[in-house]
Order: structure tokens, then sequence, then C-alpha cells
């Protein structure tokens, strides 16, 4: 309906502006108009005016139509979303918790170094412990034979010492008191020997008459057992020629 009245409209107002020219025309060619044409002409001016204004309400029409037709045919507008009201009151938000200050590492400490070996901390090639463990066992019930066994398995040789404190060999025929045993090629030990283990009870109980014949081999315990034991063996280290004492050894069981 709203098309076909446009359509109208538009032919109504075509109409009306060619009645308009052709009696603008035929106004124009009268020269000398007579009353009679005078009042033709203002009852044609008042029809004139008339149709200028339905040209006018017409044209208003047709605008409104053709308004109304381009709504139709172009697409609905999306509804704007209502502007976003801020909130007063914000969330209140966590309390930032700082991290733990970062630790430095310790400094990685090197191992410590070995200490340098000397000449008479060489690496024991025989088990010295389990060595003079068996040579107490063997004096606890002396007997000749199986002492002179033991020093010879483990490389004995007679010895005794000097008042300047090197230790000087003696053949074991001499019957020496003392025994180097070497552990390796510059430390030894120092036991009794087979001589002074068996006669200790007769000859050397007395430490007046033992400490002669050591001298600053062995420190003598007095504990009046009259059986000889051995607390502590002497140390003795090899210097270019000979051996020496390094620390003395300890010995218990003197009268007095």
């Amino acid at each position: 309906m709203a098309a076909l009245a446009a359509v109208l409209a538009a032919v109504l107002a075509g109409f009306a502006l060619k009645q308009l020219a052709e009696l603008r025309s035929a106004l124009g060619r009268s020269a000398s108009p007579s009353p009679l044409t005078a009042t033709f002409v203002d009852a044609q001016n008042e029809r004139l005016l008339r149709i200028e204004n339905a040209l006018a309400a017409s044209r208003v029409m047709l605008d409104r139509v053709e308004g109304r037709l381009s709504e139709r045919a172009s697409p609905p507008k999306e509804p704007s979303p209502p502007p976003r009201q801020e909130t007063s009151e914000r969330v209140a938000s966590p309390p930032s918790v700082a991290p733990p200050p970062r630790q430095a590492a310790p400094a990685s400490t090197p191992p410590p170094l070995p200490p340098e070996p000397r000449p008479d901390d060489e690496e024991v090639t025989i088990d010295a412990d389990e060595l003079i463990e068996n040579y107490r066992t063997l004096i606890a019930q002396p007997r000749k034979t199986e002492i002179n066994r033991w020093i010879e398995t483990a490389g004995g040789q007679g010895c005794e010492l000097d008042e300047d404190g090197s230790f000087q060999t003696v053949a074991r025929d001499d019957a020496p008191l003392l025994i180097l045993v070497p552990l390796t090629d510059r430390l030894a030990v120092v036991v009794p020997s087979a001589r002074l283990v068996l006669d200790f009870a007769t000859s050397f109980a007395d430490s007046l008459a033992l400490r002669p014949a050591l001298r600053q081999s062995f420190e003598l315990d007095a504990d009046g057992s009259g059986m000889l034991r051995l607390i502590e063996p002497a140390i003795a280290v090899r210097t270019e020629r000979t051996w020496r004492i390094k620390m003395p050894g300890r010995l218990a069981g003197l009268a007095s």
C-alpha cells in the first residue's frame, strides 16, 4: 500500500506540474488581457496556488513513504549495550606476598687434600695390628721356638739401642734383647726378643736391671705381676744409613 501511494503521488505531482506549466505559458501569451481575462487569470492563479500546495503535500507524503521503505529494506540495528556502570566498591585484591629472599648457595668447599706422605708414613705392607696381636699371644705363654718362628716369618732382626738413639744390628747368636721388624722400607716396630721374654721373671723383672739394657726404647710399668706384657711396641724410622728411635714403646709386668 505504501508503495502504491508513492506511485500515485508521483503521477499526480507530474500531472500537476504539467498543468502548471501550460497555464503559465498561456498567461504569458496574453498581451493585454480583458477584465474577463483578468478574472480568469486570477482564478487560474488561485488554482495554480492550490495545485502547488497539493504538489508540496504530495512531495512531503512521497518523502515519508520513501523513508519508511528505506527503513524496511535496511537490516535492523542491534541495540547498543547499556553503558557500563562502574561500581564504587572495588573487590579487594588479596595482599601480595613477597617471595622469600633468595639465599645464595653456599660456596662449595673443595675436599681437603690428603696430607703429603712423609718418609715414616709410607703405606704399611704388613698388617701391623695383627702382627703385634699375634706376638702378644705368644709371649703370654712363652715358648722360644714359637717366638723365633714368629721373628723369622716377620723378617725381624736382632738389635740394640745406642746412646745417640740409633739401632745397631746384633746377630741372633749374640742373644739380643730387642727385635726390629720392618713394616716398610722406612718404618719398623721394635719388640722384646725371645731371650728377654723367657728370662724376664728370673733376670729382668727388676726395672733397675732392665732399664740399662733397654735404654730409652721402652717405658716400664711396675705392676708386680712378674709376667712381661707388651702394651705398645716401639717405633723406629730409617735414616740414610741406620734405624733411629722415633717413639718409645711400653712394657708392663715389672715387680718394682
